[in-house]
């Protein structure tokens, strides 16, 4: 793959990097901004564990770690998918009250499910040895990793929107 292979929650740790939130303007919005709150210093860091259990998994035999097809496949079948479908039972049972960070959550949500269907689609490929599908299993990751941007710029307008400043972004 051309695109760095960075997890979502990667991106978002270097994007927040240690940052401190403040919690600005009237209290009108604290149930939201408390949600908000939650989502990002609760959530997000569970589900970036979960999510870089995924990854490491994938990237130790594809790309870089790739050494052989039977070698890729079992790590994909035995270990990938079952993590990824517990990464994706995970945020889509997660209960989010607020309307616009629920709008938030599922673009991640739509990353998760590009992903699954790259590893999918890569099983396949490599079990119909079908190089065609390999390019459709690229395809589905360039998309996840595009979604990773449209998350992190949406995720900063909702903060922005409901009056919470991260400090140490731009």
């Amino acid at each position: 793959m051309k695109k760095d292979n960075k997890c979502l929650m990667e991106k978002i740790a270097v994007f927040f990097s240690i940052c401190l939130i403040v919690l600005t303007g009237g209290c009108s919005n604290s149930a939201a901004q408390d949600e908000i709150l939650n989502y990002i210093n609760q959530e997000l860091p569970h589900i970036a564990e979960l999510e870089t259990t995924v990854q490491e998994s994938y990237n130790s035999v594809l790309g870089e770690g790739y050494t052989n097809d039977y070698v890729a496949h079992e790590e994909l079948v035995s270990t990938t998918l079952p993590a990824l479908n517990t990464l994706e039972s995970y945020v889509n049972n997660l209960q989010i009250d607020n309307s616009d960070l629920k709008e938030v959550h599922k673009i991640y949500i739509n990353y998760v499910r590009a992903f699954k269907n790259s590893v999918i689609t890569t099983i396949g490929a490599i079990e119909n040895q079908d190089s065609s599908k390999i390019v459709e299993a690229n395809n589905y990751m360039y998309e996840a990793q595009d979604i990773t941007d449209q998350f992190i710029t949406e995720l900063k307008k909702l903060c922005q929107k409901y009056n919470i400043v991260l400090n140490g972004t731009n």
